[in-house]
């Protein structure tokens, strides 16, 4: 029986970053979209669920990603603590690879397109009808090797985003966006509340966001992108509730516009 608190796809060591400062790294405010609700959470909680992946598979993403990520983080944190700033070296650039590999290959989304391609195979069918906790974990080493082999990322360069305004980041259940700026289409991965990694395959510079409209648009691209994903378990985290609040009032408000451009594109 697998007990183990499986995060789905947002890693609990990212949450941290963005948890609410008095609760001390265990507590941040949730937005659940499918319901519509916001709350405070417990980090452990949110888009969790005992069981979701074997245990074995639990550990493989633990090695492979979660803790050299996180150790990654940590480097960043002290040293724009320190500096002000962070060089990239060439084992960090593989590491943030990864992750955005993982991130995508464990994503509800990516689980079931990978499921309906192998709807034919009576071996996974029947293992998703008895076993769901090992198609899962299949599918999540089977995508995770397809993605790596395709060397999706492979020109894409990290480089940082401070965020310098009154305003914070803010993370999603997915945990990578895409959005543009300035011609440059990249990916964007928020490690706290005043921080992203972006990764770019063009030439992108370290760089500060100094306008409070700059955040709102940032944030906004997260939110579009849960949007466009159309999976149970979407939310946003923030460690300021009336970021999440007028989030969720932009979104009440222009609910139906959103929802037809989604399905337009999604055509």
């Amino acid at each position: 029986m697998n007990t183990i608190n499986s995060h789905i796809q947002l890693p609990q060591f990212l949450m941290k970053g963005f948890c609410i400062p008095e609760e001390k790294g265990k507590c941040c405010y949730v937005w659940e979209i499918d319901t519509n609700e916001i709350s405070k959470k417990s980090i452990k909680k949110i888009g969790a669920e005992v069981g979701y992946f074997l245990n074995e598979t639990e550990t493989y993403l633990n090695q492979q990603t979660e803790s050299p990520m996180g150790q990654l983080v940590t480097n960043i944190n002290k040293s724009i603590k320190i500096k002000g700033s962070y060089h990239f070296s060439d084992k960090d650039t593989k590491i943030i690879h990864c992750f955005c590999i993982h991130s995508i290959a464990r994503g509800k989304m990516a689980l079931e397109i990978f499921e309906k391609n192998l709807v034919n195979s009576v071996y996974a069918t029947l293992m998703h009808r008895n076993n769901p906790e090992f198609l899962r974990s299949f599918l999540v080493q089977s995508s995770v090797e397809y993605i790596a082999n395709e060397n999706t990322y492979s020109a894409f360069r990290p480089s940082l985003m401070l965020n310098q305004t009154n305003l914070r980041f803010v993370n999603s259940s997915s945990g990578i966006f895409s959005m543009k700026n300035q011609g440059h289409e990249f990916l964007v991965i928020p490690i706290s509340r005043d921080i992203a990694i972006t990764l770019s395959n063009g030439t992108l510079i370290n760089w500060t966001v100094e306008l409070d409209e700059d955040v709102d648009k940032i944030n906004f691209h997260a939110m579009r992108c849960e949007l466009f994903y159309n999976h149970g378990g979407r939310f946003i985290i923030s460690d300021n509730e009336e970021n999440l609040l007028k989030m969720q009032h932009y979104f009440n408000q222009e609910h139906e516009a959103i929802k037809s451009i989604i399905e337009q594109y999604c055509q």
